[in-house]
């Protein structure tokens, strides 16, 4: 995949979730994961969106604390 694939895909993504300049994305989504690595590293970098990730486990064990 090219970086211009990437970047497009990215762009897409922001659009049809409708996010606004100050949007903060957080999630508990590993880094691994596909949507995580998409949502939570890539958007953010391509973006410049602040983003709030919490460790799995724990969201898990205390989902209210998000």
């Amino acid at each position: 995949m090219s970086h211009e694939m990437i970047s497009i895909q990215v762009s897409l993504y922001s659009r049809a979730l409708n996010l606004q300049a100050d949007d903060v994305i957080v999630s508990w989504l590993p880094l691994y994961h596909d949507m995580g690595f998409m949502a939570c590293f890539l958007l953010p970098c391509f973006d410049g969106r602040s983003v709030g990730a919490r460790v799995p486990f724990e969201w898990v064990s205390r989902p209210q604390v998000l």
